[in-house]
């Protein structure tokens, strides 16, 4: 996750309904201020097969119409306790 954007993994089956240029509201829950937290994103690309636990899809997206402060009550805590992956 990054200010522009994250990568999303998936199962195959709501991949076949998303595609480049969807718009997405993704929702996170703020475990500190118990809210939800809404980010709108649209797909900038979709990629099948890449090997991951987390699902046989990936998806690239870039947030659009959220403010840098909104983005960051959800990245800067992430950021703060997450360790590189091996």
């Amino acid at each position: 996750m990054s200010l522009a954007g994250m990568m999303l993994h998936a199962s195959a089956d709501p991949a076949r309904w998303l595609a480049e240029g969807d718009e997405l509201l993704l929702g996170f829950q703020i475990p500190e201020g118990q809210w939800l937290l809404g980010l709108k994103a649209r797909i900038v690309w979709k990629r099948q097969g890449m090997k991951n636990l987390l699902g046989s899809w990936a998806f690239g997206v870039e947030f659009y119409d959220t403010s840098e402060s909104e983005i960051r009550k959800l990245l800067d805590p992430a950021a703060a306790v997450s360790a590189p992956m091996p």
